[in-house]
């Protein structure tokens, strides 16, 4: 029917025959038992994840908490902004400072938000690897649980390349 002008399209019907070996199945008794015992369990996962999504919520509002604006905090050539639209900040050194990392002498650790500066304004997002970007960060909940989310599922090859980029 497919190649009949202007009939109906069945190409979505061919995505079905991904089902095909699902048959076997039945075939094989304890691949049966298996997919049934999955099958079955998928109840008790959603326990899991609302507990899962439970601790995302806590950790994430604990964050925003006390960590709302202050990946924002960079080391500055000057103390305050020069005007409403300007800066400067030190651009080779990505790292969020204050706490336990304390910028180099004559540079200062300051944050837009403590002047009414504008985030946008000072591109701290485009350039910087360390907050994704601006993806990773709590200056809100949702923001704050991608951000808790990431960090649970990092694998070490970003841990040791975070590590890396400190070194350096």
């Amino acid at each position: 029917m497919e190649l009949i002008p202007g009939s109906v399209s069945l190409k979505a019907l061919r995505t079905i025959r991904v089902i095909r070996p699902l048959r076997s199945i039945n075939a094989i008794p304890s691949m049966r038992r298996v997919v049934t015992t999955l099958i079955n369990s998928l109840p008790n996962f959603a326990n899991v994840a609302a507990f899962m999504l439970f601790f995302l919520v806590l950790f994430a509002s604990m964050g925003l908490h006390l960590y709302s604006g202050e990946l924002y905090n960079r080391c500055r050539l000057t103390p305050r902004p020069v005007n409403a639209t300007d800066w400067p900040a030190d651009l080779e050194n990505l790292r969020v400072c204050g706490g336990g990392y304390q910028c180099p002498e004559h540079q200062y650790c300051s944050n837009p938000l403590q002047y009414e500066f504008s985030i946008e304004q000072d591109g701290i997002h485009e350039n910087n690897p360390r907050i994704n970007y601006g993806v990773s960060g709590f200056d809100n909940i949702f923001q704050g649980i991608l951000t808790i989310f990431h960090v649970i599922t990092m694998d070490s090859w970003s841990v040791i390349m975070y590590d890396m980029m400190d070194a350096a």
